[in-house]
């Protein structure tokens, strides 16, 4: 059974289209194991997990979960991209005018064009750091704001991580 399936994570089951916050997993998360942990951090702020047709292949999502133009077009009110290239492929299903961030080492990666925010750094680090953040500044998920809130504290968050 893939995470994605497992109805004991809101997260991964909710409607995609009406999400104010949805977190992207793509194959920059490397293994089934940090999607789960991408999954759980989506879970304690309320978002909802979507992906790329990679993380279809490797078996992290379902074919409904998928954003892009093979899957759906999504207008959430944050887009976090977690390990996402950006191929015309995906960003064609994000529709403005959500705040995209980009969580990606790779600066040549297409998604940070797309982006308001571009986070040059290893999604695993950067899921961890948020997440002692959220905890720190005892952030309120359940909050209406949270995804103008979120996006805040991570623009403020000091870079680099490691």
């Amino acid at each position: 059974m893939t995470f994605s399936n497992n109805p004991e994570n809101p997260a991964c089951t909710g409607d995609l289209t009406q999400a104010n916050i949805i977190i992207a997993a793509g194959r920059g998360l490397r293994d089934e194991e940090h999607f789960l942990r991408l999954a759980a951090f989506a879970q304690r702020i309320g978002a909802q997990v979507g992906g790329t047709r990679g993380a279809l292949h490797a078996g992290w999502i379902s074919h409904k979960r998928v954003i892009g133009l093979s899957g759906i077009r999504v207008c959430p009110e944050l887009y976090l991209a977690c390990g996402v290239s950006g191929s015309a492929f995906h960003t064609m299903g994000i529709l403005p005018p959500c705040r995209v961030v980009a969580v990606n080492p790779n600066r040549n990666a297409c998604i940070h064009q797309l982006a308001d925010l571009s986070i040059y750094e290893d999604v695993n680090v950067w899921i961890d750091v948020v997440s002692r953040a959220i905890t720190a500044f005892k952030m309120d998920c359940s909050h209406p704001q949270t995804a103008e809130h979120l996006y805040e504290m991570i623009k403020n968050l000091p870079i680099p991580f490691s």
